[in-house]
This record gives C-alpha cells, structure tokens and sequence, in this order.
C-alpha cells in the first residue's frame, strides 16, 4: 500500500513524450478526491497494437495509508502533445 502502484494505459501517439521519472498527479474519484504527486516508474517497450496504447505504471507514495487501493482515478500529466 505504500507506494501505490497506478497502472494507466495511454494513446501511442506520446510515446517518447513520457519518461520514466516524469511527475505527473494523480486524481482519484470520489469519494476519496483530491490531487497527488507520482512519478513514472515503466513505460511499456510493447504497443497494445488492438487498442493504440501503451503501458504506463507510475508510484504513488503512501505513508499514512489515507489513500485506499483499487481506485480509479485519473492522471495528469505535464507538457505532454
């Protein structure tokens, strides 16, 4: 629980644009709300060829296990086309 893991599945077309590294904030739904920095950890080396996407997985850190896993949540990331 401490770090999450946040798996996401991104179009291809940023495929360079994302780095291992990369802040990027987390927003999970209600109830739990609010915004929360990650970081990429793995970007995928195989394109989903089926859907256009790629993998990413980014942490989450957690200390005081006030965020619950199995969420789902939305990612923002910086500068990303």
């Amino acid at each position: 629980m401490d770090p999450l893991r946040v798996e996401t599945f991104l179009p291809i077309s940023v495929h360079g644009h994302i780095k291992v590294g990369d802040p990027a904030d987390i927003l999970p739904e209600a109830p739990v709300g609010g915004s929360y920095p990650a970081k990429v950890v793995v970007v995928d080396k195989v394109f989903d060829a089926a859907s256009n996407t790629i993998g990413v997985r980014l942490e989450l850190p957690n200390p005081e296990l006030r965020l619950p896993a199995g969420i789902h949540c939305r990612v923002r990331f910086g500068e990303v086309p």
